[in-house]
């Protein structure tokens, strides 16, 4: 019986494009430190077609009015894991929820949404 499945970190980031590949850096190095309870086996990114979170009118609303997003994208990294499946599957996606805000706080003015599970749509990314 196989002990481990596979389950996906998705990040949607509206940020400067310098921003979301330092933010992909630092995760990726304390997504590291998880082991052997997770194991980061790659990382994708994707640019996608539609904004179906709403980050760029959230981002619109919040800080339209004093800015213009110069150089800002959005961007999907998915962070994907080998879990051990004894793990709490709840406890350890509110522990990279907790990694992926700890990580994003510094960068200001930029919107997110994370979410951990499993990898439906892992496979909609390009390898990187």
């Amino acid at each position: 019986m196989d002990m481990y499945e596979i389950q996906v970190e998705n990040l949607l980031l509206y940020a400067p494009e310098q921003d979301i590949e330092e933010i992909r850096r630092l995760l990726q190095g304390r997504f590291s430190k998880l082991e052997p309870t997770l194991q980061l086996q790659r990382v994708t990114t994707a640019i996608p077609t539609h904004d179906d979170m709403g980050l760029k009118d959230y981002w619109d609303q919040q800080y339209g009015h004093d800015l213009e997003p110069v150089g800002y994208q959005l961007k999907q990294i998915n962070f994907v894991f080998l879990v051990d499946r004894e793990q709490d599957q709840e406890a350890l996606g509110m522990q990279i929820y907790a990694i992926v805000s700890e990580a994003v706080r510094p960068f200001g003015k930029i919107e997110y949404f994370s979410m951990f599970g499993d990898p439906d749509g892992e496979e909609l990314a390009d390898k990187e």
